[in-house]
């Protein structure tokens, strides 16, 4: 059976998805009802996946809301989601600037949740020039 990758659909899945997280931290996959219950309330299930091989969690992944700085001082939380999904292989490409976000996500390597996210993440991140290391590894 093949791996399907998506949001909970429900908190009914928070146990199999905290079992996954915790064998994935080398804790052993044995949660018990009262850290699941404490745990709980500190998830969004908006910003909570998993792979789900069957009904059984098999893998993690989640995001936070955080607190950012605006122009002249404010705090503010951080309520939305990512624009942006991609590995650490893809944003080291583009952190480097040998590679466009917009390619990137035509080619499926980077998953654009907001119409321009692609085009903005080119305006972050290109470069005039390729980055260059004259010793070969």
């Amino acid at each position: 059976m093949a791996l399907e990758i998506r949001r909970l659909a429900s908190p009914d899945e928070l146990p199999t998805w905290f079992r996954a997280l915790s064998a994935g931290f080398m804790h052993g996959p044995d949660v018990s009802e009262e850290e699941t219950a404490a745990r709980t309330p500190d998830i969004e299930l908006a910003r909570t996946q998993g792979a789900f091989d069957g009904s059984r969690c098999v893998a993690t992944f989640r995001t936070f809301a955080q607190e950012m700085t605006v122009p002249g001082g404010a705090v503010l939380p951080s309520r939305e989601s990512p624009d942006l999904t991609l590995d650490a292989g893809e944003l080291g490409t583009l952190f480097l600037g040998d590679e466009s976000a917009v390619r990137l996500a035509a080619l499926g390597r980077v998953e654009a949740h907001r119409e321009g996210a692609a085009e903005w993440a080119d305006t972050l991140f290109r470069t005039p020039r390729r980055a260059w290391c004259p010793d070969v590894f």
